[in-house]
């Protein structure tokens, strides 16, 4: 009798990962290439990250996913990172290979395919809303593609200045300003991202909407939202005032993308992972937990 090989085995590091909709969309993308191949989420809290990627090495895993709260400290425990892992100092997707496992970062290269899609990044004018993970990772990639500038705005000093001190440190031109008392009027934006919590169910209606005057957009703005959701109030704010809106769904389903091919060495069906995702995000509905996306 002829046995089937084994099948390749990845994983979901995080905690938590309840509602987390990337093992659906990763398994249809394997079936659809017809690989007969595993992904599993798994709960790991923080104490067990070691172990869990010793346990990665062990058992002959061949790739994972990290989400919150371990991006940051699963980077000492693997063997190398690529270029865009190291700038950003932080790990969403590890492949292995030849015994080693290698860290990637596909947060920002998810948003800047999504974006390119619909409009040029390379000189771009960026303003940049938020100073965390998604911010840095964001902006790293954007730097690397050849945006022009960067306008990081954030509430946050330490955090503003860490970011800004990565991005000058890959040659990026950025200023770095508080979080504006009134909207700011991004007329000499061409880019203008969400890159904080605001739009999330958890946030407060308080801090409810992004601080942009969209009415005096200049033409050709392109607006884009890191918040997984088929709409939010700055999506909504932007398209109503005539701006094309790019949201967290189109990156989201970037980053499955570009993670699959890491691993497969083919391009998944874009369109199938995006009915998969819509279909999770339908499904959990009200859950906040499918707000943080594995990849980001």
């Amino acid at each position: 009798m002829v046995r089937e090989p084994i099948p390749r085995l990845f994983a979901l590091l995080g905690d938590p990962v309840a509602g987390n909709p990337t093992q659906e969309i990763v398994e249809d993308a394997f079936r659809r290439l017809g690989l007969d191949w595993r992904y599993v989420s798994t709960r790991v809290r923080p104490d067990d990250l070691a172990a869990a990627v010793a346990g990665l090495r062990a058992l002959g895993f061949a790739g994972a996913h990290v989400t919150v709260p371990h991006k940051v400290a699963v980077v000492p425990l693997l063997d190398e990172l690529s270029a865009a892992a190291r700038a950003i100092g932080a790990v969403n997707c590890i492949v292995a290979h030849d015994g080693r496992l290698i860290g990637e970062n596909t947060d920002g290269k998810g948003l800047v395919s999504a974006v390119s899609a619909v409009t040029e990044v390379a000189r771009a004018r960026v303003l940049l809303f938020g100073a965390g993970g998604a911010a840095r990772a964001i902006g790293v990639e954007l730097a690397l593609a050849g945006a022009r500038s960067i306008r990081l705005v954030s509430r946050d000093l330490a955090r503003r200045a860490g970011v800004t001190a990565a991005l000058a440190g890959i040659g990026a031109e950025v200023v770095d300003e508080p979080w504006p008392e009134q909207p700011i009027t991004p007329s000499d934006a061409t880019l203008v991202i969400n890159a904080t919590t605001i739009g999330m169910p958890s946030v407060s209606s308080a801090d409810a909407l992004v601080p942009v005057a969209w009415n005096d957009a200049a033409p050709g703005l392109i607006a884009a939202d890191v918040v997984i959701a088929p709409s939010t109030p700055f999506t909504e704010a932007a398209r109503a005032a005539g701006v094309t809106a790019v949201g967290g769904v189109d990156m989201l389903v970037e980053q499955a993308v570009l993670s699959v091919e890491l691993w497969t060495g083919r391009r998944p069906d874009r369109a199938a992972l995006r009915t998969v995702l819509e279909r999770e995000i339908t499904a959990a509905e009200g859950d906040s937990a499918v707000q943080e996306g594995a990849p980001r």
